[in-house]
C-alpha cells in the first residue's frame, strides 16, 4: 500500500515485474537450500492483482476476477506441461528451467507496461 502511494499504481506494478524478475533469476540460480528459500520469498512477493483491482471500472471488475481466475488455470496447465516435458530430463534442468520461465512473460509485460 505504501509503495503505491508513493510511486502510483503503474510504477508499482513495474517494481512487481522486476522482483518476480529477480526472484525468478534467484530461484534458477539457487545452489543452496537457504538461498532457494530466499529467492522463493523474493518472487512470492511481488503480484499485480492490486494495480488491478484498483484501476478497473466497477462494473468490470466480476468479469476481471473472472479472467483472472482463467489465467491462474492456464498458468497451472502450463506450468503442468512444462513440468511433463522435462520429465524425462536428467540434471538440475528439470528443476531450473521451471523456476526460471516465469522470467519471460514477466519480461513481455514489462515491455507493454504503461509508464
Amino acid at each position: 500500500m505504501y509503495v503505491g502511494d508513493i510511486l502510483g499504481h503503474k510504477r508499482t506494478f513495474i517494481l512487481g515485474l522486476v522482483i518476480t524478475i529477480i526472484g525468478s533469476i534467484l530461484q534458477a540460480s539457487a545452489f543452496l537450500l537457504l538461498q532457494l528459500t530466499i529467492a522463493r520469498f523474493v518472487g512470492v512477493t511481488a503480484t499485480g492483482s492490486n494495480w488491478q483491482s484498483e484501476t478497473v471500472q466497477p462494473g468490470l471488475k466480476g468479469a476481471i476476477v473472472m479472467l483472472q481466475s482463467t489465467f491462474i488455470c492456464t498458468g497451472l496447465a502450463l506450468a503442468g506441461w512444462l513440468e511433463y516435458g522435462l520429465a524425462l530430463t536428467e540434471g538440475s534442468v528439470t528443476w531450473r528451467h521451471p523456476l526460471a520461465f516465469p522470467y519471460f512473460p514477466c519480461l513481455i509485460f514489462l515491455c507493454w507496461a504503461p509508464v
